[in-house]
């Protein structure tokens, strides 16, 4: 009876450990990067990627056209407008050179450049440099586009195509800020990823 009891207990324990583990995981996960305000968004990208390369790989993507600019515009997570000439501009420029070194020749301003090179170079944590940008001074607009990087590169999880993301978000950047720079970092991540 004493032994039936026991084991009682411990199963019960097993099972609130395990649902304990359970929950903790599902949090950690829930919370992705939540120092970053544009987490989501990150996400969004991160998620946008995951289709984008699922349909290259399996010949639903042959040519990058208004139509299917308008249909993956519909079918991901990010709904971020952009011309056709700005995606056929961005996917020009990542052409030629290694992202690290398209990224380093870009004419962003020196903050940019050192944070986008200190993720490439893994030189410091993420959430480390989520916080240095939120408290940096910099215009609005280019603290947006750090933190949007910032996110993606947190919630892909994966280093392939990782300079691409940079250099990508950055080209799109000098093309029209925020909304190219978005769609870049994804144009980008999938380029370094499949070799262009």
């Amino acid at each position: 009876m004493f032994s039936f009891i026991i084991n009682l207990i411990i199963t019960k324990m097993k099972k609130l450990a395990y649902t304990f583990l359970l929950t903790l995981t599902f949090t950690i996960i829930s919370f992705g990067q939540e120092n970053n305000p544009y987490n989501q968004r990150g996400i969004d990208l991160a998620n946008t990627y995951k289709i984008l390369i699922e349909d290259i790989r399996n010949g639903k993507i042959k040519s990058v056209d208004q139509e299917t600019l308008d249909y993956y515009t519909l079918k991901t997570p990010i709904k971020t407008k952009v011309s056709l000439e700005s995606v056929t501009d961005i996917i020009s420029q990542l052409n030629g050179q290694k992202p690290e070194e398209k990224l380093k020749n870009l004419s962003l301003s020196n903050y940019s450049k050192e944070i986008l090179l200190k993720v490439g170079e893994n030189k410091t944590e993420l959430i480390k440099l989520v916080d240095q940008v939120k408290a940096s001074k910099i215009n609005p607009e280019e603290k947006e586009f750090l933190l949007t990087t910032l996110a993606f590169t947190y919630n892909r999880g994966n280093n392939d195509g990782f300079w691409g993301a940079l250099a990508g978000a950055g080209i799109g950047y000098l093309i029209c800020n925020v909304p190219c720079s978005v769609v870049g970092a994804v144009i980008g991540a999938v380029w370094g990823e499949i070799g262009k």
